[in-house]
Formats: structure tokens, sequence, C-alpha cells
């Protein structure tokens, strides 16, 4: 099954968790967009977008939403992930949204992520790097301390300007190489978030409550407890 097959299959396999006049928050991602063109028309929803990259798709298919300074919680919040372990633990962060992701999957009740086959991976940080969302003045010290634990790192740089990527917040995304990191993700992650100037990491431990897998067998469901 095509990559673009698997998505819909997931989205679609989302779709049955939406109801009519829910609130519902959306993270962001490709599978995210399959969800937003193809199934959300359908229903009379209250949304709370996590980034500006999802508000605009919603636009572009008539859908209203809130931004992230709504003081409503999701009933339910439907995401992508860039990776997802069998433990239902992310690698967030590959489209710069990981800061409003954060907010929304803490503010929900329930947290599902929505992805194709290839983003199941056996261990978090080993084909894709862990993003970090930094304060653009922060960026040379947290550069330093990285670097002081032989930590391989890059800044992300935009392929629509010179110079860094940008969050809807105003910072800047470094990618960490996590590839030869033995200690686990969980530690990585609070050795990171205690770096001056860093807003946010890119990994979600212990967040999410379920994952829709499209694959070449239809969807795989993993779920919170199943995964203890």
């Amino acid at each position: 099954m095509p990559a673009e097959s698997e998505k819909e299959a997931a989205a679609s396999e989302a779709s049955k968790l939406i109801h009519d006049h829910m609130i519902l928050g959306l993270g962001s991602g490709s599978t995210v967009e399959v969800l937003i063109n193809k199934f959300l028309p359908r229903f009379k929803l209250k949304i709370i977008a996590a980034s500006r990259a999802t508000q605009l798709a919603l636009q572009a298919k008539g859908i209203d939403s809130l931004f992230l300074d709504s003081p409503e919680n999701p009933e339910l919040t439907i995401d992508g992930a860039d990776r997802v372990d069998r433990n239902l633990n992310l690698i967030k962060g590959g489209g710069a949204a990981l800061l409003g992701e954060r907010v929304l999957a803490e503010r929900s009740s329930r947290y599902v992520i929505i992805a194709d086959s290839s983003k199941l991976t056996n261990r978090l940080g080993s084909d894709f790097p862990v993003p970090v969302e930094v304060e653009p003045i922060a960026y040379h010290n947290l550069a330093s301390e990285l670097d002081s634990m032989a930590i391989k790192w890059r800044l992300r740089s935009c392929n629509c300007k010179n110079g860094p990527a940008v969050t809807d917040n105003g910072n800047w995304i470094v990618d960490v190489d996590a590839s030869s990191f033995d200690r686990g993700a969980s530690d990585l992650y609070y050795i990171l978030r205690t770096l001056t100037g860093v807003v946010e990491v890119g990994l979600f431990i212990g967040i999410a409550d379920e994952a829709l897998i499209g694959t070449s067998q239809g969807v795989i469901r993993l779920t919170r407890n199943a995964s203890k």
C-alpha cells in the first residue's frame, strides 16, 4: 500500500472517533492534512489548531478554527508524528510546530496519533533527529552545551528563504542527532529540556493515548494500556 493510501486509511479510522459538535484539537503533518481534506468537511465541529499551517489548511477547506489561546480544552486531539514506537513515545517537530502540539496534547482528554507505516520505529532517534525549539538569543549557548556533550546537531534551515527555519513563536529549530545516544529517549528529553534557552523538545514520552498506523495490511491500533 503506497504511503498516501496508508495515510488515508489511518485518517479514515481516526474520523470514526469524531462526532458533531465536539471540541476537536488538530496537530499537524501530512496525515492530518488528509484528515482535513477528505473527512473533516462532513462534521460540524469546534476546532482548535496547534499551528498556523493547520489553520491555513482548514481555511482552504472553508473550515473555521480557533488557535491555542482559546480557553476551551479539546475532548479529542488528533495529531501526526515523525516517529512513533510501540510504547507510544513520539518524535514531533518535523514541521516546527512542537510547542503548539505539546500544549494541545496536554490540554486534551484524549490524544491520538495518525501516521503511515514509515513512521513506526523500534527506537526513537535511530533514523530521525530530535527537534529542539530554542530562543534565538540562546542559540550559541545551546550549541556550546551540545558540543560539550559530544552530541551532534544542526541548525535547521528554511528552504523558502535564507537563514534558519522560524517557528510560529519566532524561535529557531536545532535538530539533534540521537542515533548514538544510548541512555534512552526519556534521559535525552530531560537533558535537552534543562539547557538554557530551550523552549520545547520534540520527544513526547508517555503522552499519546493511541496511535493509528496505516500499513499494507490495514490499520494497526496501538493503545496505551496494550503498550505497557
